[in-house]
């Protein structure tokens, strides 16, 4: 009898917290919530990030040797026939549209690294548009189509074919100054088959930056060294099973004075040294 006893008093003092912490946990299920959460100055503060001014960077946005850009720029090959360059040849009137555009000249293809096999050459008219996808602030992407056009004899030209390079680059800034550059593309000749165009030459392109070590820089000022991987793939038009693929790694060096006033050394394998001086 006095185990019994001992074993109904266990019980009874095992029970009685349980049904205590029954109850408590009832009450703070039907207990309004403690965190109140204000879902309004939330959005409003997702909006006023969405309004906010782009902070400024300091990466410099550098102009490759035989790469669309994936920020508006005008190409290396394309030399204006009337108007010089103002200050900043990338600003924009309250008139253009922010998000396209378009310029021409003539084309001049030894102000970059020219390639044996290159469409298009002197006496060729150079129209470069662009078209920005989007803008994340450190990213950004372009649409890019470049057309070649001969100028004709009448002209002071040359007669030939039509040429278009349709591309899209990506440019995406890592910050102090380093940044990484990407694109893919393809050259057509406007006057063909498109089908037969679809393999003939695919064009891709991946290039780091990065200014010199213990060497002061900003956006517009600096000096900058950078490495570019570019490949080719090229089919033969009269013979399907001809095919070449070729890379070239280019290094190179930049120094800029501001956006209208920089020039650029780069090496490969087909050219000792390029330089490339804008002002």
């Amino acid at each position: 009898m006095r185990r019994r006893g001992c074993c109904w008093l266990v019980l009874l003092l095992v029970a009685i917290p349980s049904v205590g912490a029954q109850t408590s946990a009832t009450d703070s299920l039907t207990e309004p919530p403690r965190i109140y959460v204000d879902y309004t100055s939330l959005i409003r503060k997702e909006l006023n990030l969405l309004d906010a001014p782009p902070t400024p960077t300091r990466t410099a946005r550098l102009q490759l040797f035989r790469m669309p850009s994936g920020f508006f720029a005008v190409p290396l090959t394309l030399v204006p026939e009337d108007d010089p360059p103002t200050e900043d040849p990338f600003a924009k009137t309250d008139d253009d549209l922010g998000f396209v555009q378009v310029v021409y000249g003539n084309y001049v293809p030894y102000l970059d690294m020219p390639k044996r096999g290159d469409p298009g050459g002197f006496g060729y008219y150079n129209i470069h548009s662009q078209v920005q996808v989007f803008d994340l602030g450190p990213t950004n992407v372009c649409f890019a189509v470049r057309a070649l056009a001969p100028m004709g004899l009448q002209c002071g030209g040359v007669n030939g074919r039509t040429y278009l390079a349709p591309a899209l680059a990506c440019f995406h800034d890592l910050g102090d100054g380093a940044a990484v550059h990407a694109f893919i593309g393809q050259e057509l000749c406007a006057n063909a088959r498109f089908r037969d165009q679809l393999q003939t030459s695919l064009r891709c392109g991946v290039a780091v930056q990065h200014p010199l070590p213990f060497t002061s820089f900003n956006a517009d000022q600096g000096l900058y060294v950078f490495v570019q991987a570019l490949g080719q793939y090229r089919t033969d038009s009269s013979r399907t099973d001809v095919r070449s693929t070729t890379w070239d790694v280019i290094p190179g060096v930049q120094f800029r004075l501001n956006n209208a006033c920089w020039m650029s050394m780069g090496l490969s394998r087909y050219q000792f040294m390029s330089c490339v001086w804008q002002y």
